[in-house]
Order: structure tokens, then sequence, then C-alpha cells
């Protein structure tokens, strides 16, 4: 089956009369002729005759990788194979959650991270979850403003995120996990060397110890090992 790609500009741009330039930056299409009967794909109306869908992307080189796997799922639906049903990032996220929340498990962090994965392919034009390659998901961390070095917080927010890719990966939504395996791939391991704990210095501990009252006087006078006054 011949899917063309094609530029659909938008208005003011300085390329529209080249529906097929690499690098104008407007939204990529596919234009195919389907000849089996009216049907659906992803969600997609499918009608006989010429069908207008668009690519998901703006980059040439993604709406390639896309186009070879709606050429093999539309092929599979003329020979009457069945075909693996596309989710949206959103609805994947959605149903992770109440998978959770029916397990009994907390949402607070997934919630959180779920909600950043949203909105960060919202704004890079990634609809379907089986769009998020792993290079997206390396801009998507990258993306997180959680600090490294002294800190494990951009590795406790990611491992929620991986834990999403993993439940995708069992759902049969996507193939296998699109963030890098640090196993193999070592230079994409979160790096972070934990603060050492000081502990307070005698003349720290008698300052709390002089502002302390009552039971928090008394527990603190414990933890020292000093003896409570008469």
């Amino acid at each position: 089956m011949e899917i063309t790609i094609y530029r659909r500009h938008s208005a003011g741009c300085k390329h529209q009369d080249d529906g097929y330039h690499p690098r104008c930056g407007c939204s990529l299409w596919f234009q195919f002729n389907w000849s089996g009967p009216n049907s659906t794909l992803d969600g997609n109306k499918l009608h006989r005759g010429q069908n207008k869908w668009s690519a998901e992307t703006r980059i040439w080189s993604v709406a390639q990788t896309n186009k070879k796997r709606l050429d093999s799922e539309l092929t599979a639906l003329l020979e009457g194979k069945p075909v693996r049903q596309n989710v949206t990032v959103q609805v994947a996220v959605e149903e992770r959650l109440k998978f959770k929340e029916r397990n009994g498990l907390g949402i607070t962090k997934a919630k959180l991270m779920g909600g950043k994965l949203v909105e960060w392919c919202k704004n890079n034009d990634v609809l379907l979850l089986t769009a998020l390659t792993s290079e997206r998901a390396m801009r998507f961390r990258t993306s997180l403003l959680y600090r490294t070095g002294d800190s494990g917080s951009l590795s406790v927010h990611w491992s929620v995120i991986n834990g999403f890719f993993g439940w995708a990966v069992g759902m049969g939504y996507i193939e296998k996990n699109p963030s890098p395996d640090i196993r193999i791939f070592l230079q994409f391991r979160i790096k972070h060397q934990q603060r050492e704990v000081v502990p307070p210095t005698k003349q720290e501990m008698e300052k709390v110890l002089a502002a302390a009252t009552g039971s928090v006087r008394t527990c603190n006078q414990i933890m020292t090992g000093r003896q409570t006054a008469a």
C-alpha cells in the first residue's frame, strides 16, 4: 500500500508551496487509498478511497517510522489479522492510576509524574504511547527539574515513570520500555551521592535544650543521655 507523507502548512508559513519540505516545522500527514470496507484503526475512521491522517509529528524521520507501522497495520487489517490497538499516553496514564487504586496502591507520585508526562507529550506532539521512543523518553527526563548530584529526587521520580512503562509493557500497549536499560547503557544511569548526615555539635544541642520545654525537653534529654531535673 502506498502511503504518502506531506506537510499541512500553517497560515503564514513561507514554505506553503512545498508540501514536502523536510524542515519547515508544520504538521506532517499521511495520505493513502484504502481498498477495504469502512472501518476504524487506532480510533481513526477508515473510509474506502482516499484517507488523510495526522502523522502525529512534525519531524520527518519520526513520520517515516510511523508510516512503516501504519503500513503494516493496514496490511494486517486487509488480511483480516488482529491489529494492535494503540492507546494515547493520556488514556494509559489514567488506566494506570485506576489500576493502582483498585489494588490499594498509593497514587500520589504516579499522578504527579503521569501528569508531567501527559503535559510534555502534548507540548511535543506525541499522542500515542507507541510514539514514545527512547529518544523522546530521554528528552522528557531531561525536562524534569529535579535535583541531582547530592539528591536522589530525579532517581526516585524517574523510577515512577519506569514503573508506568513496565506496566504498559505488561498490558501489551508497548513492546518494550522506551527508557534505555541502564544495565547495558551505563551512561544513562542517574548518579547521585547523598549528603553525609552530620550530627549536631554539643553547642547546638545545648541551644536546643535551652529552648525546649515540657515533653520535648524531656525527650531531648533522654536522647542525649542526660538526666531530667528532679
